[in-house]
């Protein structure tokens, strides 16, 4: 939708001079719809209602959705059919809006319309967690809930939903209550919920509670016991709490805020620990969801509402998602779908935004398109509010807390109408603003890039303490050029001189470690030339300096956990796996500190080699076989099973620097299996012909999607030719088709057989990726492989292209025929009439060369059944099969084609000679009809059916 109001041709033909006459005309043709309500009595000012009037246009309902009245008469003025065609939708439990999106048409739920679908519900924790399957064979799911299929409830006492995402979490309460007759229980809070709804509770009927509050242990536990074995949802914005955590809960009896040691604690802290025993068993009878968002969910929330919405300025989806990555390349700022669906707005409206601040490049301040409509003293104040709301590091960096600065952030100088235009301004500021945080953040963003180049230590490093200051403070840094980078090191490093606050310099020096090793990891920084000083020797001092004292800091004593940072949170696997990578970055450059061997900066601690393939003497990774550290092997287990489907940042970034430290390292040791198994530079070795794979090493690889999109990444890149990608394909082929075969996990069929593409998730788009790929070479595939590969091939080919079932069917018939048997033998169990119905239709026409030999039978049956003109063909030719090829065609005739079979069998009478022709002719003449005397006469040409069937009968 574009403007719904100016793009009007009423409005054009009778508002000559725009909003402010359109604002008349409606308060002329309806006066009681636009009564002040703040002010005393009257009718809203020409200039006020006006600017409601382009609100509208640029999709900021807000205020015609709280005066219908007025929005009724503004529609009828315009003759437009109802009110979805100024942008404002009437309220319905089943219709669910988007007001970070006004122009996107609401989802109806009731009318079988869906949003997207870019979430998945992953069983976590309780009964069934971890299970690929149930006993019956399928997988555990929340579908009972969404389906509404009570039925379904036989021994699910408790389902728990955690939805970080607040869109999300409302569509999916949305959805629910579409669904259930009783809609979802909106509770503040567990203990008054329980109170308000407790005969609610007793019912047996499934519940569905939406719950916004944190809950403690203590309040799930009296849930939990409340329901007996009742069905039970709920949705929360907030985990499952921890049992552990419940001593400082608050709950009665309770040591909050005791050490439960000395005589007389030790008995309450033994009753305590006993309780807390009862409450953790409870809680693990619950099971527990989180619902998380594929990698890929900015793009498809874009793709997904661009497709829903069209405007007659329509901007392209592409050109949201580049601006998108252009701001928010590491995903810090736009965390929700509501900050996406923001964007996709700010861009359709078109000239209604600060275009600058959507720009990369902070500093440049160019107007798109129109320009920023937002009044200079109005962004000033909306920057003051934000400068403030920074520095107030005790209150948490959320939008709504920020109006509490707006007294303070509005001067006497701003005030034009009395005392009360300072609230008023506040007012418009929060409702016009702040209510899309988006301008907000990219705002303060400048501000805050500012403070980093030019401002004191301490203005910017104490929100590395908070987590959502954290975030806007690691997109900032990874805005800096390297010269900027390199100025914000200098002030840590001044601080680190100066004795200033140990714990900020600590928290800069962090923050500056991460950005910079994900700088290299995105090929932004040259670990081996952009850090180093003005000699070109070892690490330039302000960097130096930087490191010096993140390492200081770091404990290497726990063999079983890495050195984690201090100021930065890694309580998730993705955290934990960002720190990982930056360590691993960071010991590409030339630094060079004494650090333990423990695996977190693997090409620090190993030894100097004794070739240096570079002005940088390479030392190799110290990370053996043996002593692949297990924290490692975890922290990537942990991130592979939230995997979604696509590459998150994170592990973007940790491939890359995979790529960078093998690339530089020639010497790595060939039996690791973290470098080998998870890099796709390792792989691709062999396009420059040192072939580094092996079977074992596709072994961790196939099957594991984030591994196999790190290889596909690598070969589909820009810098690889057509012909380059096949070569790669091509000796990939035979390592993986051994895999395969040798893959005792892989799917058998009641035959016995393994299928060539089947992982345990489903397809390997690696293996479909390959196998598109030699199939344009299919002769030389085939003659890569051996003998056993290709009987492996042979008995599996349905999910091969077709050039390479070809392929497999010219190397079948270049066997003897006295060799058939025994390929089927090799092949395993493989019942001789399916053999080739597992080629498919697809190369039915390659069935020919085998009608002769000892398949025969098999192959005319299938050309019959998928190319009957093939068949007549063959038996019409004039340069026709082999006798043996045409009697199996024979042999298979179908009835519709028996007069062709009779009229070959006409001409060519010794196809089917002796006993065969009289028992063949005895099988088709109950079903002959009139081609019953064609048909005698192949046995007698003189005789009638009644001599055929006489015991006399013989053959001529």
């Amino acid at each position: 939708m574009g403007k719904p109001i100016a793009d009007n041709a009423k409005f054009r033909s009778s508002c000559e001079h725009g909003y402010p006459e359109l604002a008349d005309k409606l308060k002329e043709l309806n006066p009681d719809a636009f009564l002040k309500q703040r002010r005393g009595e009257g009718l809203l000012k020409t200039d006020s209602l006006a600017a409601y009037l382009s609100d509208l246009d640029r999709g900021k309902p807000d205020w015609w959705d709280a005066h219908l009245a007025a929005a009724e008469t503004l529609r009828g003025f315009l003759g437009l059919p109802d009110l979805a065609a100024l942008g404002i939708h009437r309220k319905d439990p089943a219709t669910f809006l988007f007001p970070a999106f006004p122009a996107l048409p609401p989802v109806n739920f009731a009318a079988g319309d869906a949003p997207w679908a870019i979430g998945t519900a992953q069983h976590v924790q309780g009964p069934g967690a971890g299970e690929q399957l149930t006993r019956y064979g399928v997988r555990q799911t929340l579908d009972c809930w969404m389906a509404a299929r009570s039925r379904a409830f036989d021994d699910r006492p408790m389902d728990w939903l955690h939805v970080p995402d607040v869109l999300e979490f409302k569509l999916i309460l949305n959805r629910l209550a579409s669904a259930w007759r009783q809609p979802p229980l909106r509770w503040a809070s567990v203990a008054k919920g329980m109170r308000d709804d407790q005969a609610l509770l007793q019912d047996p009927a499934p519940l569905i509670i939406e719950l916004s509050a944190p809950a403690t242990a203590f309040d799930v536990d009296q849930l939990f016991s409340s329901r007996g074995h009742a069905p039970l949802l709920v949705v929360a914005r907030h985990p499952l709490p921890d049992p552990r955590e419940g001593r400082n809960s608050g709950a009665p009896g309770s040591l909050a805020g005791q050490d439960p040691v000395g005589g007389e604690l030790a008995a309450e802290s033994e009753a305590w620990l006993a309780e807390m025993a009862r409450i953790a068993g409870v809680l693990g009878q619950i099971r527990y969801w989180i619902w998380r968002l594929e990698a890929d969910w900015r793009n498809q929330v874009i793709d997904w509402a661009l497709a829903r919405v069209k405007g007659s300025r329509p901007v392209t989806a592409h050109a949201i998602k580049t601006r998108l990555n252009e701001i928010d390349p590491g995903e810090s700022i736009f965390t929700q779908t509501s900050d996406v669906l923001e964007l996709c707005h700010v861009m359709h409206v078109g000239n209604g935004i600060p275009w600058d601040l959507l720009r990369a490049d902070a500093a440049c301040n160019r107007d798109i398109d129109g320009g920023p409509d937002l009044a200079a003293a109005q962004r000033e104040r909306m920057r003051r509010v934000l400068v403030a709301r920074w520095a107030d590091f005790d209150t948490p960096w959320e939008w709504p807390a920020a109006q509490e600065c707006v007294p303070i952030a509005v001067d006497e100088d701003d005030l034009e109408d009395g005392p009360d235009s300072k609230g008023a301004a506040a007012a418009d500021l929060t409702r016009d603003d702040f209510r899309h945080p988006l301008i907000a953040k990219l705002l303060f963003r400048v501000e805050l890039r500012k403070m980093l180049v030019a401002g004191p230590l301490a203005e910017w490093a104490q929100g590395a303490f908070d987590a959502q200051r954290r975030a806007l403070l690691d997109n900032a840094l990874e805005q800096l050029s390297i010269e900027e980078l390199t100025t914000v090191a200098q002030r840590v490093t001044a601080g680190i001189r100066a004795d200033a606050d140990q714990t900020l310099t600590l928290a800069a020096a962090e923050a500056l470690f991460v950005a910079v090793g994900r700088q290299i990891a995105r090929r932004r920084i040259d670990p081996n030339k952009a850090l180093r000083d003005g000699a070109g020797e070892a690490l330039a001092v302000q960097w130096k300096g930087v490191v010096d004292v993140v390492l200081a800091h770091l404990d290497h004593t726990n063999p079983r956990q890495p050195a984690w940072p201090w100021t930065r949170a890694v309580d998730t696997p993705a955290t934990r796996l960002e720190w990982i990578s930056a360590c691993w970055a960071w010991s590409l450059t030339p630094a060079r500190p004494a650090v333990p061997a423990t695996g977190l900066f693997p090409w620090w601690s190993g030894l100097p080699r004794k070739e240096a393939t570079s002005d940088l003497d390479r030392p190799i990774c110290t990370l053996q076989p043996s002593a692949t550290p297990q924290w490692l092997v975890d922290c990537l287990a942990e991130n592979e099973r939230q995997y979604t489907g696509q590459a998150a940042p994170v592990w973007r970034d940790f491939v890359s620097v995979l790529d960078l430290c093998l690339a530089a390292s020639k010497e790595l040791p060939p039996d690791n299996p973290t470098m080998l198994t998870y890099s796709a530079a390792w792989l691709r070795a062999p396009v420059e012909g040192e072939v580094r794979d092996s079977a074992r090493h596709w072994a961790s690889i196939v099957g594991k999607r984030w591994q196999e999109h790190a290889v596909l990444a690598s070969v589909r890149s820009p810098a690889l030719s057509p012909e380059m990608r096949r070569e790669v394909a091509c000796r990939w082929w035979p390592k993986l088709v051994a895999h395969q075969q040798g893959d005792k996990h892989g799917a058998l069929s009641r035959y016995g057989q393994r299928r060539w593409n089947y992982v345990a998730e489903g397809r390997s788009e690696l293996l479909d990726w390959v196998a598109q790929e030699v199939k344009h070479t299919a002769a030389r595939a085939v003659d890569d492989l051996t003998t056993e590969q290709c009987i492996f091939l042979v008995k599996c080919p349905k999910e091969l292209p077709a050039s390479i079932k070809r392929a497999l069917l010219a190397w079948l018939a270049a066997r003897p025929d006295d060799d058939y048997p025994n390929l089927k033998a090799a092949a395993g169990p493989l019942p001789s009439w399916l053999l080739f119905e597992h080629f498919g239709p697809d190369v039915v026409e390659d069935f020919p060369l085998f009608l002769s030999s000892s398949a025969g039978g098999e192959a005319a049956r299938l050309l019959w059944l998928w190319a009957p003109g093939s068949a007549v063909q063959l038996l019409q030719a004039d340069d026709p099969p082999e006798i043996g090829g045409l009697a199996n065609l024979l042999r298979s005739c179908p009835l519709g084609y028996l007069r062709v079979a009779i009229a070959a069998l006409q001409q060519s009478p010794q196809i089917l000679a002796g006993p065969e022709r009289v028992a063949w002719v005895k099988r088709y003449l109950p079903y002959a009809g009139t081609a019953a005397t064609d048909l005698v006469k192949l046995v007698k040409p003189d005789a009638t059916a009644a001599a055929l069937i006489a015991p006399s009968a013989s053959a001529t």
